[in-house]
């Protein structure tokens, strides 16, 4: 390890450093390359034991650091959207991205992890919908919540970007010995089967359900149809409005799952 003085902040001052190495100690006099040194405050000083030498590192600021983030998740969504999740090579997203694949791991400690924070960029849990519809009346109306929640969330995935991420989650993933993607498929389908057998019970608790019918099977019903639905305009979606037929599939769902009024 070594110590460093306090500098006298002119930024190519020699600077003197103490190191030691298995119980040796010496100070030596550094001086740093004016054409990669920086202010003191803008540079990281590492040590080299091999070389005794003295590598100044610019540090990266939090602005660059989150462009080389969000352009290697975009490199992602490129390469597992032409490749599948199982194909696609770390080296070859830290290519697209124009990084190293030291860079990658510095913000992403493997595949799933990349695949993961991926998602996140597009992910709005199903609650969370339905809690930013900023509406207190709908905790007396579950189903009237459900619908207005699944029409806000045909907005909120009829874009380019959401559009191409839930393409690679359900048409692009495979399971390989790396990890497996389907599993985060598992966590958002249960994710959202909780949020609707909830609203269901409560609307039979409220006697809004229609007669015969259980929450269990209300939420099969309505999860199987939009999942199917979702998964139809993911397969051609140049074919299908989702903007369009959407709000249209959940209004019929929940007029056949609604008791009818006496």
């Amino acid at each position: 390890m070594f110590t460093m003085p306090q500098t006298t902040g002119i930024p190519y001052a020699p600077y003197t450093v103490t190191v030691s190495l298995k119980r040796v100690q010496f100070s030596e006099t550094y001086v740093p390359i004016p054409s990669t040194a920086h202010s003191p405050d803008e540079v990281e000083y590492v040590y080299s034991p091999c070389r005794r030498l003295l590598v100044i590192m610019v540090r990266r600021t939090k602005a660059e650091a989150a462009a080389t983030r969000e352009a290697l998740l975009d490199a992602a969504e490129e390469v597992f959207l032409e490749r599948g999740v199982a194909n696609a090579s770390l080296d070859l997203i830290s290519r697209r991205a124009g990084v190293t694949r030291g860079a990658l791991y510095w913000h992403f400690r493997n595949k799933g992890d990349l695949f993961r924070a991926m998602l996140d960029r597009v992910r709005m849990p199903f609650e969370d919908l339905i809690t930013a519809l900023d509406d207190p009346t709908l905790a007396d109306r579950p189903l009237e919540a459900l619908r207005l929640g699944c029409h806000a969330g045909v907005k909120h995935l009829d874009t380019p970007h959401h559009r191409r991420v839930h393409s690679i989650l359900l048409h692009h993933c495979e399971r390989s010995t790396d990890f497996d993607p389907l599993e985060v498929k598992d966590e958002i389908a249960d994710e959202c089967r909780e949020v609707f057998l909830r609203h269901f019970r409560q609307a039979q608790i409220n006697q809004q359900l229609r007669e015969g019918l259980t929450p269990e099977q209300a939420t099969r019903l309505f999860h199987y149809a939009l999942s199917g639905q979702f998964w139809e305009w993911l397969r051609a979606p140049d074919a299908y409005s989702l903007r369009e037929h959407g709000p249209e599939l959940v209004d019929t769902l929940i007029g056949l799952i609604r008791r009818d009024p006496d």
